[in-house]
């Protein structure tokens, strides 16, 4: 017993990552949000593994527990993998998965097989803190298992709030996953030693339970070398200052983003002094050319979305960066992500939100405007480009200092932080 105390307090940690984000087969995609919910369980998953590589080198064992749908024929139902210094168990199905609009039934699969099999995952790998992470807590039965039987840590983790996906509409013929969502949030709630909450409505969400901690997390890391065509991107952006003029730069997903009519209507009253440059691909590209097209707009041009990671260093090209939250999931970490790129590109951001405000607010380095609203946008163009060059500065400092200060790295530093204080919290109580 002694030595298992001691081998806890060393603090090399042994950390159980239970994730059940999952994507459907491509030709399944169609069924889904306007494919943003894809675009937010891709981004849970990629942040997940940079979160699990930042606790590998922090001096933690990490071992991620995630399904497997790959089809390959398995004599065992687990298969144990290493990569990077990050174990991982996958979990083969039975099938290559059927399309569906929500993958429930495979969630459930997935956890009941991670649950039939807690004694023998907690027992090779002795876990300290077990976390149950997802964008919604469907597997959290499993991971308060495995946390149960090892006498670890339970964290629970939300990426988006049970209430975003109800009001999108993605679930109203799907009853019974409504039913699922609030019965597993609420166990997941009364029953994790913390909740960790990565959606600014956090604060504001009727959780009925203590303990939730709400935290802002940058889910990316700029890229430190740039690709040719991100550098060809980045070139085309800048030659856009021709003549003078200011360029803002939106990279907002056109088939989601709030105001893009919006403001493409407020930008055209800004001709000769404003180039309005989208950096973004999507099913409505075709569509917003034709809209400038039959209403003479000139000033207002479209270019190919690059890699997420050089994002930051392309934006960095123009006068300004517009941003906006989605119209259907804007309660969600991978939303959040998307502002704090706006500020990681040390430009003046004009923003257009309602779930955000107080983020906003806090980074220092933003014009707040109306969402939906073309009044309010045009005002907001037009205080940037009256705006002083020192105000302008002023405005771009701020925001990368607010991004810099909550960089990915650091973050990872804090939870891993509050891991440790988790842990010895739990040891004094014995």
């Amino acid at each position: 017993m002694q030595a298992e105390s001691e081998r806890r307090f060393d603090f090399f940690l042994n950390i159980i990552i239970v994730s059940s984000d999952f994507l459907p087969e491509k030709s399944g995609r169609e069924s889904f949000l306007e494919s943003e919910f894809l675009r937010i369980l891709d981004k849970n998953k990629k942040m997940r593994l940079s979160l699990a590589r930042d606790f590998f080198s922090l001096g933690a064992n990490v071992l991620i527990i995630e399904p497997d749908f790959s089809g390959e024929k398995s004599t065992c139902s687990m298969e144990f993998k290493e990569q990077y210094g990050i174990s991982r168990v996958l979990v083969h199905m039975d099938s290559k998965r059927q399309n569906r609009i929500f993958p429930v039934k495979d969630i459930l699969r997935f956890s009941g097989k991670v649950l039939d099999n807690s004694a023998c995952i907690g027992g090779i790998f002795l876990p300290d803190i077990v976390i149950s992470s997802g964008s919604f807590p469907f597997s959290f039965g499993a991971a308060a298992k495995i946390a149960e039987e090892s006498s670890a840590v339970l964290i629970t983790e939300l990426f988006c709030s049970g209430d975003a996906l109800i009001k999108t509409g993605a679930t109203k013929k799907m009853n019974p996953v409504l039913t699922l969502l609030k019965k597993s949030e609420k166990s997941a709630l009364s029953e994790s030693d913390a909740v960790l909450s990565f959606f600014p409505g956090a604060k504001k969400a009727s959780f009925g339970a203590h303990g939730v901690i709400p935290m802002d997390i940058p889910s990316f890391k700029p890229k430190n070398s740039i690709s040719p065509e991100g550098l060809s991107l980045y070139e085309k952006v800048f030659a856009f200052k021709e003549g003078k003029n200011f360029v803002l730069a939106s990279f907002v997903p056109l088939e989601n983003g709030f105001s893009i009519e919006e403001l493409i209507l407020a930008s055209k009253e800004f001709e000769g002094r404003l180039s309005l440059v989208f950096i973004s691909s999507g099913s409505k590209a075709r569509f917003y050319k034709s809209f400038i097209a039959e209403r003479g707009i000139k000033n207002v041009f479209f270019l190919d979305e690059p890699p997420e990671d050089e994002i930051s260093f392309i934006l960095s090209g123009a006068d300004g960066v517009f941003v906006s939250e989605n119209t259907s999931l804007g309660e969600s970490a991978p939303q959040q992500s998307r502002f704090y790129q706006a500020f990681s590109a040390g430009k003046p951001v004009l923003s257009a939100s309602e779930n955000f405000l107080d983020f906003l607010r806090k980074s220092g380095g933003a014009v707040i405007s109306r969402p939906k609203n073309k009044e309010s946008l045009r005002l907001g163009i037009k205080a940037l480009l009256e705006m002083s060059e020192t105000d302008r500065e002023t405005l771009s400092r701020s925001g990368k200092d607010f991004f810099d200060k909550n960089s990915a790295e650091n973050f990872s530093k804090e939870y891993f932080s509050l891991l440790k204080h988790l842990v010895k919290q739990k040891e004094n109580k014995k």
